[in-house]
Protein backbone atom coordinates (compact mmCIF):
# COMPACT_ATOMS: atom_id res chain seq x y z
CA UNK A 1 0.00 0.00 0.00
CA UNK A 2 1.55 3.44 -1.16
CA UNK A 3 2.12 5.93 1.66
CA UNK A 4 -0.33 8.54 1.32
CA UNK A 5 0.52 12.35 2.40
CA UNK A 6 -2.39 14.35 3.90
CA UNK A 7 -1.31 18.08 2.59
CA UNK A 8 -3.91 19.43 5.24
CA UNK A 9 -1.82 18.93 7.91
CA UNK A 10 0.92 21.13 6.85
CA UNK A 11 1.85 24.06 8.22
CA UNK A 12 2.78 27.33 6.65
CA UNK A 13 3.73 26.13 2.80
CA UNK A 14 6.04 28.34 0.82
CA UNK A 15 6.68 28.77 -2.68
CA UNK A 16 10.04 28.97 -3.85
CA UNK A 17 9.92 32.55 -4.26
CA UNK A 18 8.16 32.72 -1.21
CA UNK A 19 11.27 30.59 0.48
CA UNK A 20 13.94 33.09 -0.76
CA UNK A 21 11.84 36.27 0.40
CA UNK A 22 11.30 34.68 3.64
CA UNK A 23 15.28 33.72 4.23
CA UNK A 24 15.71 37.65 2.92
CA UNK A 25 13.76 39.19 5.78
CA UNK A 26 15.04 36.78 8.33
CA UNK A 27 18.59 37.91 7.24
CA UNK A 28 17.35 41.67 7.48
CA UNK A 29 15.62 40.59 10.92
CA UNK A 30 18.47 39.07 11.93
CA UNK A 31 16.57 35.90 12.81
CA UNK A 32 15.84 32.37 11.61
CA UNK A 33 13.82 30.01 11.42
CA UNK A 34 13.09 27.52 14.23
CA UNK A 35 12.63 27.71 18.13
CA UNK A 36 16.06 28.48 18.58
CA UNK A 37 17.67 31.84 17.80
CA UNK A 38 20.90 31.37 18.39
CA UNK A 39 24.36 33.33 17.32
CA UNK A 40 25.53 30.68 15.87
CA UNK A 41 21.70 29.86 13.56
CA UNK A 42 21.45 33.42 12.79
CA UNK A 43 24.99 33.95 11.13
CA UNK A 44 24.57 30.23 9.18
CA UNK A 45 21.28 31.19 7.89
CA UNK A 46 22.66 34.89 6.16
CA UNK A 47 25.49 32.78 4.37
CA UNK A 48 23.14 30.08 3.65
CA UNK A 49 20.88 33.37 1.85
CA UNK A 50 23.94 34.17 0.06
CA UNK A 51 24.52 30.59 -0.76
CA UNK A 52 20.86 30.30 -2.24
CA UNK A 53 21.46 32.99 -4.31
CA UNK A 54 24.66 32.10 -5.78
CA UNK A 55 23.30 28.54 -7.12
CA UNK A 56 19.92 30.10 -8.22
CA UNK A 57 22.07 32.69 -10.50
CA UNK A 58 24.84 29.76 -11.79
CA UNK A 59 22.84 26.87 -11.75
CA UNK A 60 22.66 25.33 -14.95
CA UNK A 61 20.06 22.42 -15.63
CA UNK A 62 21.67 19.76 -17.50
CA UNK A 63 19.62 19.19 -20.69
CA UNK A 64 18.08 15.64 -20.51
CA UNK A 65 16.51 16.76 -16.73
CA UNK A 66 15.38 19.36 -18.18
CA UNK A 67 13.58 17.16 -20.82
CA UNK A 68 12.45 14.45 -18.54
CA UNK A 69 10.57 17.20 -15.76
CA UNK A 70 9.42 18.97 -19.25
CA UNK A 71 8.08 15.97 -20.05
CA UNK A 72 5.51 15.33 -17.09
CA UNK A 73 1.86 15.52 -17.88
CA UNK A 74 0.50 14.70 -14.50
CA UNK A 75 -0.06 16.30 -11.17
CA UNK A 76 2.90 16.34 -9.50
CA UNK A 77 3.88 17.60 -5.58
CA UNK A 78 6.92 18.11 -4.51
CA UNK A 79 7.07 18.59 -0.71
CA UNK A 80 10.48 19.17 0.86
CA UNK A 81 11.54 19.73 4.34
CA UNK A 82 13.94 22.29 5.07
CA UNK A 83 15.27 24.70 7.94
CA UNK A 84 16.96 28.35 6.93
CA UNK A 85 19.85 27.43 9.00
CA UNK A 86 20.42 24.34 7.17
CA UNK A 87 23.84 24.08 5.07
CA UNK A 88 23.10 21.30 2.83
CA UNK A 89 19.77 22.84 2.57
CA UNK A 90 21.05 26.16 1.08
CA UNK A 91 22.67 23.96 -1.76
CA UNK A 92 19.67 21.70 -2.18
CA UNK A 93 16.91 24.42 -1.92
CA UNK A 94 17.56 26.41 -5.24
CA UNK A 95 18.36 23.50 -7.51
CA UNK A 96 14.89 22.02 -6.64
CA UNK A 97 12.81 24.87 -7.11
CA UNK A 98 14.63 25.62 -10.37
CA UNK A 99 14.07 21.47 -11.51
CA UNK A 100 9.78 22.62 -10.36
CA UNK A 101 9.52 25.87 -12.32
CA UNK A 102 10.07 23.69 -15.57
CA UNK A 103 6.62 22.52 -15.33
CA UNK A 104 3.35 23.68 -14.26
CA UNK A 105 2.14 20.44 -13.10
CA UNK A 106 4.59 20.13 -10.66
CA UNK A 107 3.09 22.28 -7.60
CA UNK A 108 6.25 22.82 -5.05
CA UNK A 109 5.63 23.34 -1.02
CA UNK A 110 8.84 24.41 0.93
CA UNK A 111 7.82 23.59 4.56
CA UNK A 112 9.86 23.95 7.98
CA UNK A 113 10.61 20.71 9.80
CA UNK A 114 10.15 22.24 13.24
CA UNK A 115 6.66 23.12 12.23
CA UNK A 116 5.89 20.03 10.86
CA UNK A 117 7.63 17.04 12.92
CA UNK A 118 4.83 14.10 12.37
CA UNK A 119 5.82 14.22 8.31
CA UNK A 120 9.28 14.50 8.98
CA UNK A 121 9.07 11.74 11.88
CA UNK A 122 8.19 9.46 8.88
CA UNK A 123 11.38 10.51 6.76
CA UNK A 124 14.05 9.96 9.17
CA UNK A 125 17.85 9.01 7.98
CA UNK A 126 19.28 6.63 10.32
CA UNK A 127 16.61 7.87 13.35
CA UNK A 128 17.33 11.75 12.53
CA UNK A 129 15.49 14.48 11.35
CA UNK A 130 18.11 15.39 8.65
CA UNK A 131 17.08 18.11 5.84
CA UNK A 132 16.94 18.57 3.11
CA UNK A 133 14.44 16.14 2.72
CA UNK A 134 12.26 16.30 -0.91
CA UNK A 135 8.98 14.22 -1.06
CA UNK A 136 7.18 13.44 -4.46
CA UNK A 137 3.77 12.76 -4.47
CA UNK A 138 1.00 11.70 -7.37
CA UNK A 139 -2.36 13.40 -7.94
CA UNK A 140 -3.41 11.24 -5.43
CA UNK A 141 -1.03 12.58 -2.60
CA UNK A 142 0.58 8.92 -2.48
CA UNK A 143 4.21 9.40 -2.36
CA UNK A 144 6.18 8.04 -5.49
CA UNK A 145 9.19 8.99 -4.02
CA UNK A 146 11.84 10.91 -2.07
CA UNK A 147 15.54 12.26 -1.79
CA UNK A 148 17.71 13.43 0.66
CA UNK A 149 19.04 14.97 2.92
CA UNK A 150 22.82 15.31 0.49
CA UNK A 151 23.70 13.51 -2.87
CA UNK A 152 25.16 10.26 -2.41
CA UNK A 153 28.86 11.26 -2.75
CA UNK A 154 28.19 13.75 -0.19
CA UNK A 155 26.66 11.55 2.70
CA UNK A 156 29.51 9.77 2.07
CA UNK A 157 31.62 12.22 3.32
CA UNK A 158 29.51 12.76 6.74
CA UNK A 159 28.85 8.79 7.34
CA UNK A 160 32.47 8.23 6.53
CA UNK A 161 33.93 11.04 9.25
CA UNK A 162 31.38 10.37 11.98
CA UNK A 163 33.15 6.75 11.94
CA UNK A 164 36.15 8.07 11.71
CA UNK A 165 36.59 11.16 13.37
CA UNK A 166 39.19 12.96 11.51
CA UNK A 167 37.75 15.76 10.96
CA UNK A 168 35.99 18.39 13.50
CA UNK A 169 31.96 19.31 13.12
CA UNK A 170 33.04 22.57 11.61
CA UNK A 171 35.92 20.85 9.00
CA UNK A 172 33.50 18.23 7.61
CA UNK A 173 30.70 21.06 7.48
CA UNK A 174 33.80 22.74 5.02
CA UNK A 175 34.73 20.06 3.39
CA UNK A 176 30.77 19.21 2.28
CA UNK A 177 30.25 22.78 0.98
CA UNK A 178 33.53 22.64 -1.26
CA UNK A 179 32.26 19.17 -2.23
CA UNK A 180 29.01 21.17 -3.45
CA UNK A 181 30.90 24.18 -5.24
CA UNK A 182 32.89 22.02 -6.83
CA UNK A 183 29.73 19.44 -8.13
CA UNK A 184 27.73 22.63 -9.41
CA UNK A 185 24.48 21.04 -8.89
CA UNK A 186 24.98 17.76 -11.38
CA UNK A 187 24.83 15.26 -9.03
CA UNK A 188 21.77 16.64 -7.04
CA UNK A 189 20.05 16.87 -10.62
CA UNK A 190 21.18 13.21 -11.92
CA UNK A 191 19.41 11.73 -8.42
CA UNK A 192 16.39 13.62 -9.06
CA UNK A 193 16.19 12.08 -12.80
CA UNK A 194 16.79 8.91 -11.53
CA UNK A 195 14.55 8.88 -8.85
CA UNK A 196 11.62 10.48 -11.53
CA UNK A 197 12.39 7.35 -13.71
CA UNK A 198 12.24 4.93 -11.83
CA UNK A 199 8.95 5.93 -10.28
CA UNK A 200 7.84 6.01 -13.77
CA UNK A 201 9.24 2.89 -14.33
CA UNK A 202 7.12 1.21 -11.20
CA UNK A 203 3.86 2.98 -12.65
CA UNK A 204 3.89 1.61 -15.69
CA UNK A 205 4.77 -2.14 -13.94
CA UNK A 206 1.86 -1.79 -11.68
CA UNK A 207 -0.41 -0.52 -14.91
CA UNK A 208 0.93 -4.12 -16.50
CA UNK A 209 0.28 -6.13 -13.73
CA UNK A 210 -3.50 -4.49 -12.88
CA UNK A 211 -4.13 -5.26 -16.88
CA UNK A 212 -2.69 -8.54 -16.60
CA UNK A 213 -4.85 -9.61 -13.46
CA UNK A 214 -7.71 -7.77 -15.08
CA UNK A 215 -7.36 -10.58 -17.89
CA UNK A 216 -7.03 -13.34 -16.01
CA UNK A 217 -10.01 -12.55 -14.07
CA UNK A 218 -12.21 -12.00 -17.68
Amino acid sequence: MKNVIDISKIKNRYSYEEYMNLSEELVEQKRTTGLSQSESLIEYTKLNYFRMTRVDKTMVVKNDVKELIESIDEKKYWILITEAWCGDAAQIVPIIGRLAELNKNIELMIILRDENTELMDKYLTNGARSIPMLISLNKNFEEEWHWGPRPRPAQAMVIENKETQALSFDEIKKQVQLWYAEDKTNTTQLEILKKINQAAFNSLSESIQEIKSKTVEA
